[in-house]
């Protein structure tokens, strides 16, 4: 396993991004009345996020796996600090769709670079490790809204949230100077031909489109959650912030969950159930539109299936491609940020647009693909002995 010190500093980077991930949705409002813009055209921050973090992540496995992962942190942490700051002072929508990208470079640089680090030094533990580092991720994304809404009601405004998501990236970049050392991964052993070899498996496709959906799915629904409580409901934004919180309080829970008794199944079939939770609580919350307690109900079925989704399949990942875990993990990850381009951008359209039962739909049916492909997946990988955790 990786020493507490790793474990700590990883935890603190992904309470980080989780928090910068989960207050976009209910600040958008505030950057649209800041930059005079539409709310749809606004919305566009959470795919510029998503664009920033593709790019990071198609160059973030392979520097990590020549350079290591301190260097890259750290300007990670920088691009979030300095994204945040453009995102809470703009008054023009290009300066924050810019901001958003900047932040994103940022957000996927730290996802990436604290990943592959963890998921190398854990081993055949993998599983475990990062479901553990991502439950910080999950109680980051729980504080970011309900942060929004204390301040929502005290100020009438998400942006001290805002503003404190940069302080905190800006005081743990001299804490990874603590962060101990791992030898880069593939400096002697990263030829093209093994690049070459490693995109033309299908199982690695199938494991990225999962990212695809599921990064889509995930942040769409953290992402517009509490617009779409808004407008179904006669509940305020702040009450739609408190139940994004809860999706991303579900996850959390569903990450501890793997971490606790996730060595009771396969990781395959640790991932096969949380895609069939999602699933249900998709339809759930489809059928029950316009009411709350349902709403409620399913956002936090669909919180609980989520979680142990992203750490199990990266788990799957730098396990079945070990020789080259970077580069495998920036194909699947950088396929995660194109689903987080595109999808919550089209859910926005959906839902601002007046279709807010489709929009959900549309979520529903990403769960049921997920699920097919996650089936796909375990019967192409390695051998079907269990992953110690």
């Amino acid at each position: 396993m990786p020493s507490t010190r790793m474990l700590s500093l990883a935890s603190l980077n992904f309470f980080t991004i989780g928090l910068v991930a989960a207050i976009l949705g209910p600040a958008l409002p505030d950057f649209a009345r800041q930059a005079g813009s539409p709310l749809a055209a606004v919305g566009g921050v959470i795919s510029a996020l998503f664009v920033g973090a593709l790019i990071a992540q198609l160059i973030g496995g392979p520097l990590n796996d020549r350079l290591g992962a301190a260097p890259l942190v750290r300007i990670g942490l920088a691009g979030i600090a300095l994204g945040m700051l453009g995102l809470a002072t703009s008054h023009a929508l290009w300066l924050t769709l810019t901001s958003g990208v900047v932040t994103g470079l940022g957000h996927g640089m730290v996802d990436i670079s604290t990943s592959v680090l963890v998921s190398v030094a854990a081993g055949k533990r993998n599983v475990m490790a990062l479901n553990l580092i991502n439950i910080f991720f999950g109680a980051g994304a729980v504080a970011g809204p309900a942060l929004a809404s204390f301040t929502l009601a005290h100020w009438h405004t998400t942006l001290p949230v805002i503003w404190f998501g940069a302080a905190l990236a800006l005081c743990l970049i001299p804490a990874i100077a603590w962060l101990p050392a791992v030898p880069p991964q593939a400096a002697q052993d990263h030829p093209a031909q093994h690049a070459f070899a490693l995109v033309r498996m299908p199982s690695l496709w199938l494991l990225g489109g999962i990212f695809f959906l599921y990064v889509g799915l995930e942040n769409g629904m953290g992402g517009w959650l509490s617009v779409f409580v808004q407008h179904t409901t006669a509940a305020s934004l702040g009450t739609g912030a408190l139940i994004a919180s809860a999706f991303w309080l579900a996850l959390t829970g569903g990450r501890v969950l793997a971490t606790v008794w996730g060595s009771r199944l396969t990781p395959a079939g640790l991932l096969s159930l949380g895609l069939s939770l999602v699933l249900a609580g998709a339809v759930l919350l489809a059928a029950g539109t316009g009411s709350l307690f349902l709403t409620a109900l399913a956002t936090v079925l669909v919180g609980l299936g989520c979680g142990p989704v992203f750490p199990t399949a990266l788990a799957l990942t730098t396990t079945r491609f070990a020789r080259t875990p970077g580069l495998a993990a920036s194909v699947v990850i950088g396929l995660g940020s194109m689903g987080g381009i595109v999808i919550p951008w089209a859910q926005g359209l959906l839902l601002t647009g007046g279709h807010a039962q489709a929009s959900i739909i549309f979520l529903a049916l990403l769960a049921a693909a997920m699920l097919g492909l996650s089936v796909s997946s375990a019967t192409r990988g390695p051998p079907r002995a269990r992953l110690p955790i």
